[in-house]
């Protein structure tokens, strides 16, 4: 990476799904990362970051 500091957002979003196992694949809704990339306009290089962390999710409302 070039560690230029131009970047660019992709528009969409990218649901990563942890899994228990590496030999095999489960794909259910459960265990989601939703995430964001970022991509430099100089090389191309793909930042991946968590809407989680960044407060950028709707918080789920709690049932009374």
């Amino acid at each position: 990476m070039c560690h230029g500091k131009s970047f660019t957002i992709a528009e969409g979003y990218v649901l990563n799904q942890l899994q228990e196992d590496y030999k095999s694949l489960v794909i259910s809704g459960e265990k989601l990362i939703p995430s964001v990339y970022m991509i430099c306009t100089n090389c191309g290089f793909v930042s991946q970051h968590a809407l989680g962390v960044l407060n950028l999710l709707e918080k789920e409302e709690k049932e009374s």
